[in-house]
């Protein structure tokens, strides 16, 4: 995997406008998945559904799950 195809914890955070603690909670909650945990590096595409998810009001495990039985 190219550099470019991975983000740190802090890019993450940047691109998800929320606070490091947050991008930490949300791994151990398993809403995102870590390629790699020391340190923690995420791909990008795993970042950028989880902006999806975002972006389209789903911010709950619950919600998330519904929306995708619905589809």
């Amino acid at each position: 995997m190219a550099r470019s195809d991975v983000m740190t914890a802090a890019e993450a955070a940047a691109r998800l406008r929320v606070q490091h603690i947050t991008i930490q909670r949300w791994v151990k909650d398993g809403r995102l998945e870590p390629i790699r945990k020391a340190p923690l590096l995420f791909d990008v595409t795993e970042v950028e559904r989880r902006a999806d998810e975002m972006d389209r009001g789903l911010k709950t495990r619950a919600q998330i799950a519904r929306a995708k039985a619905a589809s």
